[in-house]
């Protein structure tokens, strides 16, 4: 099988889920592969792109990442059809997103899923989504939640 870069590993899932997106994209979190990706889909597709994150070292790398800290974070106004959760916290922190994303995306996409299921509230934080695929063609694992 062939050894992605650890950081590359949800590149198929997330492209999937952005092609398929009707309105707008968000990211929580940037990284070297999915930004540029995203914002390219976002604009051939002519839909909102917004990318949010903390670290501002990072974020300076990419055009038009807005700042934010997470542990104040809310949905940005917007109509987001589709979420990539990668952010910059910890996954135990990430995952306790998941319910807000249920209120207002149709499709949320995460990075680094098989840890995330080790936690013990990982069953409760994905409740409100009916449908949900892994990927497990490469590690770390990405699953795609549908409201």
């Amino acid at each position: 099988m062939l050894q992605l870069d650890r950081y590359a590993t949800h590149l198929e899932p997330l492209i999937k889920a952005a092609v398929n997106a009707k309105n707008g994209i968000l990211e929580l979190g940037c990284g070297n592969y999915s930004t540029p990706v995203l914002k390219e889909i976002s604009a051939s597709k002519g839909i909102p792109f917004l990318c949010q994150a903390s670290d501002v070292g990072w974020a300076e790398q990419f055009d038009g990442v807005q700042i934010v800290d997470w542990t104040k974070w809310s949905p940005p106004a917007g109509n987001w059809d589709m979420v990539f959760l990668d952010s910059e916290e910890a996954t135990k922190d990430r995952i306790r997103r998941l319910p807000v994303l249920a209120t207002f995306a149709k499709i949320v996409v995460m990075h680094d899923a098989d840890a995330a299921m080790a936690h013990p509230w990982f069953n409760e934080c994905i409740a409100a989504f009916p449908k949900s695929d892994i990927y497990k063609k490469h590690r770390p694992w990405t699953m795609t939640f549908y409201a």
